[in-house]
């Protein structure tokens, strides 16, 4: 089936020339891709929902903790998240090259914020159980995933191809943003409100995107005339087949699956390390994860400061390292101003990550298939939820220290070996 199947109609991507209007800018280049209307559009609606998705995850931690106070249950629970991940993939992918992709990304706050609202409701009646806990994680995890195979394939619709380095920066910058606000705010609300209130806080932060999103111009997927559409199942498998085949794809999937399911475990985890180790509350929990996210601001508007970067291969290496550095300091310490500073080396190099995967995998995929290919990309980078499990049954049987200090050494090991062997890698553009 050839690439051109499918066609948008908005296709072409935007002319290089800028246009005539331009926002107030501080630099000739870190901000480019916010003078595009539906992208700036996008970004602002991006912050709630990106602020809602880390205040989730301290809080769901937090809440499975005051349930079972077990490790294992917080992993088994995280890992229900990533089936709901793997269980969307396929309709995400598909749909997003077949149907207004704006659409995706709304479908995916409106039905997490339903189900965080229940999750409130239910904790301040006091019929909150595991398994409710279970079902909006399973939720949590298929809107996560539509929502990035969204976000992915229509950056290149907004802006141009030299610039999607620019705003694929950009996109962590408000990432870098989201860590300082959300968990600061769930960590407020946790310890005032409790539970309840941070899932209601959440829930507001998923319903303002909403607006932003249907302000935008339709990207609609429309069958070109005289042409079938292909069969379901077997459009995904072309998506698949493009994913194994294309170097950057290849490589980008390869090296994220090692960092997202054994290096990014560590800030799901954060919770029990505070109270086992630091014998801090969920305050301290959030200072931990928001302080970094300044550097992730700054690193991120040094990526969008690059531009088209040819050199994304090395940029990526280091941010894959960070999050090996920060568990191996953290394995080794007791002390509330290391932990900081092990949190800071991670928010520094991880702001890479984003910008230059998603760069070369974009630039790389044809307009057609890049739905599909964004939502194999959303799915791996929802495995965290896997390797949570991990963590939890190794923290269980040999403490969150040493879990931390194992999978910090494995996952450095394999990326100093994917770097050393993979020529596709280090040459990544």
């Amino acid at each position: 089936m050839s690439d051109e199947s499918f066609t948008l109609t908005r296709t072409t991507e935007p002319k290089e020339a800028p246009p005539r209007r331009r926002l107030p800018r501080l630099n000739p280049n870190t901000f480019d891709s916010l003078q595009y209307r539906d992208y700036r559009l996008m970004w602002f609606g991006r912050i709630g929902s990106a602020m809602a998705q880390q205040a989730e995850m301290l809080t769901r931690t937090w809440l499975i903790l005051e349930l079972t106070d077990s490790a294992v249950m917080i992993g088994l629970v995280h890992l229900t998240r990533a089936i709901g991940s793997i269980g969307i993939t396929p309709i995400a992918g598909v749909l997003a090259d077949r149907i207004d992709r704006r659409y995706i990304l709304i479908a995916s706050n409106l039905l997490n914020a339903a189900f965080f609202l229940l999750l409130a409701a239910l904790y301040i009646t006091d019929l909150i159980e595991v398994w409710h806990v279970v079902a909006s994680a399973i939720v949590a995890g298929a809107a996560m995933t539509v929502q990035q195979t969204g976000l992915q394939a229509v950056i290149p619709n907004l802006v141009p191809r030299d610039k999607i380095m620019n705003a694929t920066s950009l996109q962590s910058v408000l990432m870098g943003s989201s860590r300082i606000m959300g968990p600061s705010m769930a960590g407020v609300m946790l310890a005032t409100t409790g539970v309840a209130g941070s899932y209601i806080l959440m829930t507001v932060f998923l319903v303002l995107p909403v607006v932003m999103y249907l302000a935008m111009k339709p990207i609609k997927v429309e069958q070109r005339p005289g042409q079938v559409k292909v069969p379901f199942w077997q459009s995904f498998r072309e998506g698949m087949a493009f994913a194994v085949k294309e170097p950057a794809v290849r490589v980008v999937m390869i090296v994220s699956i090692t960092t997202i399911t054994f290096g990014m475990p560590f800030l799901q985890l954060m919770p029990l390390y505070v109270k086992e180790i630091l014998d801090r509350g969920p305050a301290t929990v959030g200072l931990i994860m928001a302080v970094p996210g300044v550097l992730t601001i700054a690193g991120g508007l040094f990526a969008a400061s690059l531009g088209d970067y040819k050199y994304k291969g090395r940029l990526l290496f280091l941010a894959v390292l960070s999050p090996a550095a920060a568990a191996i300091i953290m394995s080794q310490t007791d002390l509330v101003v290391t932990t900081l500073l092990a949190a800071c080396i991670f928010g520094a190099l991880s702001s890479q990550y984003q910008p230059t995967t998603q760069t070369a995998v974009m630039k790389a995929t044809p307009d057609a298939l890049r739905g599909r290919v964004a939502s194999l990309i959303a799915m791996v980078n929802n495995l965290g939820s896997v390797g949570v499990l991990f963590y939890g049954l190794t923290s269980d049987q040999v403490g969150i220290q040493n879990a931390y200090l194992i999978f910090g050494l494995l996952v450095a090991g394999l990326q100093i070996f994917y770097f050393t062997v993979m020529k596709s890698y280090r040459q990544l553009n």
